[in-house]
């Protein structure tokens, strides 16, 4: 009679452990789900910013262009440097 309580008992236990543990699976499960979507989100940030980054360094290549072209031009007066100090700045924004 001992036995068979103790067997139930086991059964009764097991049974709990095996409820407990499929809720950590689930719980698993859900955060697993929850990384993955944040992980594509983190990615597709990553892409727009090398996009962005890359825009920007072209039109940084683009501005140094410009000052060299126009560095190279003769000045004969402050209006001319004034101008391109103003373009310069303005292109900056």
């Amino acid at each position: 009679m001992t036995f068979r309580l103790d067997k139930i008992q086991q059964i009764i236990r097991d049974n709990t452990r095996v409820k407990e543990l499929d809720d950590e699976l689930l719980i698993a499960k859900e955060v697993s789900v929850r990384l993955h979507s944040e992980l594509e989100k983190s990615e597709e940030s990553r892409l727009i910013t090398e996009k962005l980054n890359l825009s920007l360094k072209q039109h940084l290549d683009t501005m140094k262009e410009i000052l060299d072209d126009k560095l190279i031009q003769p000045t004969h007066d402050d209006h001319h440097s004034w101008q391109l100090s103003n373009y310069l700045y303005e292109s900056l924004f």
